[in-house]
């Protein structure tokens, strides 16, 4: 996936605005303790954000993405052909 390059911190942040501030106790709490670093950019950032907002690298969250279609054609493919192989 390709990094955004066109992001910087005027784009969210006003001058002398907190980031912090518009945070709720909730998420406070909920995100004070979960964070890690960019690999790309090296900023801390939490640890549920899917994009740096810093550099906009994408973060993998983990989860198997769709198998490609050639993927599965190419198993069908070789399962018939050792199938043949056996039974002929």
């Amino acid at each position: 996936m390709p990094r955004r390059t066109d992001i910087d911190d005027d784009d969210f942040l006003e001058d002398g605005d907190d980031p912090e501030s518009e945070l709720s106790e909730e998420d406070r709490r909920r995100f004070d303790s979960e964070t890690r670093v960019c690999p790309s950019c090296k900023a801390e950032v939490w640890d549920e954000i899917a994009i740096c907002p810093k550099c906009g690298h994408a973060f993998d969250d983990g989860t198997p993405g769709k198998t490609p279609w050639w993927v599965l054609a190419g198993a069908i493919l070789t399962l018939a052909a050792i199938l043949l192989f056996v039974f002929r």
